[in-house]
């Protein structure tokens, strides 16, 4: 992480120029942390400051497990990070399963969404888990209306997850 910050500093104008301008960006599990305006591990730095939020990194604990979403259509994924968001506005995500995960620990918003900026604390493959996302992501960037078939091994891969995921909500009641 402190390698791609010290790489990714340098350009900082030119990410928040690029991000602001409405170009399409997608930050996933700890990438988040990029994009925020400080990163505390043992002292605080400045991140690329993108935005106006903060990130503790705990190592001494992990925060993980399968999540899914309130939102229609639901996401789902994974969530493993010692990251500790405070100060994000405009999340991109509610969860749902697991909902102490969200960003600050204490509520179930997860990630931030700004203008065609998504981050989420999801990690692996987080667009191909999730069609709705690929293409709502993958139309916005070719500026053509993009759909996964509802056929696909994508799409029936989504369902079964997303069926078990409720079935381990539902056992929690």
């Amino acid at each position: 992480l402190m390698v791609a910050l010290n790489r990714l500093m340098p350009h900082a104008a030119g990410v928040k120029e690029s991000i602001e301008s409405g170009k399409v960006w997608l930050a996933t599990g700890n990438a988040m942390t990029l994009f925020g305006k400080t990163l505390t591990r043992k002292e605080e730095q400045p991140a690329v400051g993108v935005f106006d939020y903060a990130t503790t990194i705990d190592d001494s604990k992990r925060f993980l497990g399968d999540v899914l979403t309130a939102d229609e259509p639901a996401t789902l994924g994974f969530i493993n990070t010692s990251c500790i968001y405070k100060g994000i506005e405009s999340p991109l995500l509610t969860l749902y399963l697991n909902k102490e995960l969200g960003n600050d620990k204490v509520t179930a918003f997860d990630g931030i969404r700004e203008k065609n900026f998504f981050g989420t604390q999801l990690i692996g493959p987080f667009l191909v888990k999730n069609p709705h996302y690929m293409e709502k992501v993958c139309s916005l960037l070719t500026g053509e209306e993009v759909t996964v078939d509802k056929d696909s091994n994508m799409a029936k891969a989504y369902e079964v997850a997303l069926k078990e995921l409720k079935a381990r909500v539902d056992a929690t009641k």
